[in-house]
């Protein structure tokens, strides 16, 4: 069976192709990649969407659920940030001081793992916005 190139196809390549070459080590927009490419952005979104889907490409999000910052390959795996580990860090705590279910304080957090209260409570904000763990206002974790 014969394999024929599609438009999409060629199209798909061609933006990868043009992000692979422009990417610094930072994300590249879609607005560059079309500049260098020859083709409107909202043109490159379509194309960059279906490379992503493909496992081609991967985007960077300005925060957990937010809107995307700009576009690497995704042989160039993102690291996970400092706030991210810590945020992590701290929702691990929260796991193991966890108890039947109960509620865990920030202090008892910031007790067990050697840290300022507050480092903590912005550790386990950043947490929450991920979707490691609930808070119960002026309760607990």
């Amino acid at each position: 069976m014969v394999d024929f190139k599609t438009t999409q196809h060629r199209h798909i390549a061609g933006v990868v192709a043009v992000l692979e070459r422009l990417y610094a080590g930072k994300p590249v927009g879609s607005a560059a990649i079309g500049e260098v490419y020859g083709m409107r952005h909202r043109h490159v979104l379509k194309y960059l969407h279906a490379a992503k889907d493909a496992n081609l490409v991967t985007p960077i999000l300005s925060s957990p659920n937010g809107a995307i910052r700009g576009w690497m390959p995704a042989a160039a795996a993102p690291s996970p940030t400092l706030a991210e580990q810590k945020a992590v860090q701290a929702a691990t705590a929260v796991t193991a001081l966890c108890v039947a279910g109960g509620l865990v304080s920030t202090s008892a957090v910031a007790r067990h793992l050697k840290v300022p209260e507050g480092t903590v409570a912005r550790w386990l904000a950043f947490a929450q916005r991920m979707g490691l763990v609930r808070a119960k206002p002026r309760r607990g974790w």
